[in-house]
């Protein structure tokens, strides 16, 4: 994931029907549901979740290695929070970034690369044995999302919610939210990024993972 202070197009503002950066309703939400408003209001409260799971995550990891039960429950709890949430930003949030801001299409790009990416170290975060590569990978994993989140809220949020409609806003919201309940609960890097691909094949792969969750006793809070 790439951080930039770059102007994205459309000028900057608060989401109607939502303030970027308010109140996330985080301690409400889970993974699988939603947190109310828009897409900018609904995927800003995204934002508020991954950042509290990976502070949780950094603290149970902090001397302990991945073999840790809390530390497994924490990075368990963060790889659904963050799939989840990659799977609706490339339904939603990317086609309409390429479709309303005049440089879109080069920060959508941008994003599926990293995306990808991310998507590659939570599964070396699910998967990953040797406690030198966890670590280096959980590094690398923190850092970018903590890019992803400045960029989007310092930039391409206020951009889009100025640019767009607010019935569109709120559409989108809604949109993502019913994607999150359906949608991976697993990294899944090599899987299509395009966004019609995902929509039709997401609440497949959702599926999978879910009966997954469930034989393998892995919860998701």
């Amino acid at each position: 994931m790439r951080d930039s202070d770059g102007d994205h197009g459309g000028g900057h503002g608060s989401e109607r029907g939502g303030e970027v950066g308010g109140d996330s309703g985080g301690d409400n939400a889970d993974q699988s549901g939603g947190h109310g408003g828009g897409i900018v209001a609904e995927l800003t409260a995204d934002h508020r979740m991954v950042e509290d799971l990976l502070a949780v995550w950094e603290h149970a990891t902090d001397g302990a290695d991945g073999a840790d039960p809390e530390a497994q429950q924490a990075a368990e709890r963060l790889v659904a929070a963050v799939a989840a949430h990659v799977a609706a930003e490339e339904e939603y949030l990317l086609p309409a970034v390429r479709e309303h801001l005049a440089d879109g299409h080069q920060f959508a790009d941008a994003t599926v690369a990293g995306n990808r990416r991310t998507e590659e170290l939570l599964k070396d975060l699910e998967d990953g044995r040797d406690p030198a590569a966890r670590k280096a990978a959980a590094s690398e994993l923190a850092a970018g999302l903590r890019a992803h989140v400045r960029e989007q809220e310092r930039v391409v949020f206020p951009a889009l919610a100025a640019a767009c409609p607010a019935g569109l806003l709120d559409d989108l919201g809604a949109k993502v939210r019913a994607a999150k309940k359906i949608g991976p609960t697993r990294p899944h890097p090599g899987a299509p990024r395009n966004a019609v691909a995902r929509k039709l094949l997401d609440p497949v792969t959702g599926l999978v993972d879910r009966l997954r969750d469930v034989a393998r006793g892995r919860g998701r809070a």
